[in-house]
């Protein structure tokens, strides 16, 4: 069997309390693994974003009570995340890897 791992990139809502055990984030991008562990998005939440702001519905994304809650026990891993650098990195090269 072979195993997919999901995953959701999210810009982290600050949080007024300092201490607790959850985090509230927006979602941004989500989609799965495939077998080699190579990303595809299959979500692209700044798209229906910004037609809201475009359409004058909304003035900022946090208007859009998309928030998600997440507890830390459910959490397995956190990284910075830009998307302009993984597509540098993952670009179609010439050269075949050896």
């Amino acid at each position: 069997m072979v195993d997919f791992f999901s995953f959701i990139v999210q810009w982290l809502v600050p949080n007024l309390i300092t201490v607790s055990n959850y985090i509230r984030v927006i979602p941004v991008f989500s989609g799965y693994r495939d077998e080699q562990k190579k990303l595809s998005f299959t979500t692209h939440y700044l798209d229906v974003y910004s037609e809201y702001v475009k359409e004058g519905r909304i003035q900022s994304v946090y208007e859009l009570d998309v928030d998600l809650i997440i507890t830390l026990d459910n959490l397995v891993s956190v990284s910075y995340f830009e998307i302009e650098m993984y597509e540098r990195f993952n670009k179609p090269s010439a050269d075949p890897k050896p």
